[in-house]
């Protein structure tokens, strides 16, 4: 849904196009959330080929979830992505790359999108993460190296502090059952 929105800022296109865009865009996330919901119909749609034969036992298991599970874990993920984006909007904030507030979230959502999509391993990730961000919040702002500053920190503090606590953890639990 980002992209829809803020495909002007990327692209010189009419506004007819933009609009086209974002109507694509607001339809497909309509289909996705029914697709969720509706397993039953994106079971009997996909198993149709034999390459995707091979899944329907996860889509078995999908099928006991109830509406109302459904709808927590897409509460608790939405809220879990608000969340870290506000995170990295106060640690923009932080370095000084102020605009606004809802260009900052927009943004955000489309790097995550962007980061979704690239591949890495573990090594390359925060490089990745960081280039990412650069190119698509260096848009709106001439200052990629505190936009990467940012996301690093944000990867710092989401990643990097917890597994160091979660490693002292087990580290400590294995000494005391010694």
């Amino acid at each position: 849904m980002a992209i829809g929105f803020c495909i002007g800022d990327f692209f010189e296109l009419s506004s007819s196009v933009v609009i086209l865009v974002r109507v694509a865009l607001i339809l497909f996330s309509a289909v996705v959330v029914f697709l969720f919901y509706e397993i039953q119909f994106f079971e009997r749609l996909i198993l149709k080929w034999k390459l995707t034969k091979r899944f329907s036992k996860y889509l078995e298991a999908y099928e006991h979830i109830g509406r109302v599970e459904l709808t927590q874990v897409l509460a608790l993920s939405f809220l879990r992505y608000m969340i870290y984006a506000t995170q990295f909007v106060l640690l923009m904030q932080l370095f000084d790359l102020n605009y606004s507030l809802s260009k900052m979230y927009l943004s955000i959502m489309l790097t995550l999108y962007g980061i979704t999509l690239v591949p890495t391993v573990a090594i390359s990730e925060p490089a990745v993460r960081a280039s990412v961000a650069g190119r698509i919040l260096g848009v709106y702002n001439d200052k990629s190296d505190l936009i990467m500053v940012a996301t690093l920190s944000l990867w710092f503090v989401n990643l990097v502090i917890p597994a160091v606590f979660g490693a002292i953890t087990l580290l400590n639990i294995k000494l005391k059952s010694k």
